[in-house]
């Protein structure tokens, strides 16, 4: 999942796929992980507008938290 890790580029569009996982799995668990995962990703205006909705809709303490960060490394990587 770590793009800027690989040789060449991933064949899959990874944010796409975190992004599905992150607003629609039934499992808390698999969303809060895909969350975390988006803010691994580079940065990336899909999963800034995802994690927006997470933040807005969802009332998971810890969701909320990992989404936060997400969000902050996505403008920390936008700003360098």
């Amino acid at each position: 999942g770590c793009q800027p890790c690989k040789m060449s580029p991933l064949k899959i569009d990874v944010v796409a796929l975190l992004i599905e996982r992150a607003l629609n799995d039934s499992s808390i668990r698999v969303r809060r992980s895909a969350v975390h995962l988006l803010g691994c990703q580079p940065p990336d205006k899909r999963a800034v507008s995802a994690l927006g909705t997470i933040l807005q809709s969802d009332q998971d303490a810890k969701l909320r938290s990992n989404t936060k960060w997400a969000l902050e490394q996505h403008d920390v990587m936008r700003n360098t």
